[in-house]
């Protein structure tokens, strides 16, 4: 083989091995762009079930109040009439 042979053929292989390199860095990019790609889908998930747990939450804690507000109509109401039933008592003696 002769010089020139030699050459062209190292410089076939190192254009080779460049486009090897190239082709597993385009590959390890691919893998990547999935990879955030993964990532942004499952973010939105969890954003979405992260407002969902605060809605409950909030909703949750809507019914909780509500219900103490209730009992303490209630309560209320009973104190109420009880002033009530008192002050007719003093009032027919």
């Amino acid at each position: 083989m002769n010089i020139e042979n030699k050459e062209l053929l190292d410089r076939v292989c190192s254009i080779l091995g460049e486009h090897m390199r190239t082709e597993r860095m385009i590959e390890s990019v691919k893998g990547l762009v999935s990879k955030v790609e993964q990532l942004q889908k499952d973010n939105l998930m969890f954003r979405s079930q992260n407002l969902e747990l605060k809605f409950s939450q909030r909703r949750s804690l809507l019914n909780k109040t509500l219900q103490e507000n209730v009992e303490l109509l209630q309560k209320l109401e009973i104190a109420n009439k009880r002033i009530e039933f008192l002050e007719g008592l003093r009032t027919t003696k």
